[in-house]
């Protein structure tokens, strides 16, 4: 799946379109029925920064089938999810209980950093 295609479902699932979209980052709406129609995955590097700031996701998600965010399978995370993870990150001495809690095994060397 190309940038393109990419836009088009966040579109869809955010209820927007690319006419509103091209108004809201200051671009011309044939730009953005380009990007979609085209659905390649060259797209002016600024243009798909200020679409993602606009919509509120993250560039990767243009990207997750060509790159890897987890070794066997491409996966996303939701705003929510990332928060949980940076608040776990902050909170070493929680980790433990947290990692037991949800039956979770860290690493012996993570394991031992923590206790």
């Amino acid at each position: 799946m190309g940038i393109g295609r990419t836009l088009s479902d966040i579109l869809l699932e955010k209820k927007r379109n690319p006419n509103e979209l091209a108004e809201r980052i200051g671009e011309s709406p044939s730009t953005i029925y380009s990007i979609i129609k085209r659905d390649n995955m060259k797209v002016d590097i600024s243009v798909l920064a200020k679409i993602c700031s606009e919509l509120g996701v993250d560039m990767e998600r243009f990207y997750n089938d060509y790159i890897s965010v987890a070794p066997k399978n491409n996966f996303y995370c939701s705003d929510h999810e990332k928060e949980v993870i940076i608040a776990y990150r902050k909170q070493p001495s929680l980790q433990l209980g947290v990692d037991r809690m949800l039956g979770v095994v860290p690493l012996n060397d993570e394991k031992d950093k923590r206790a």
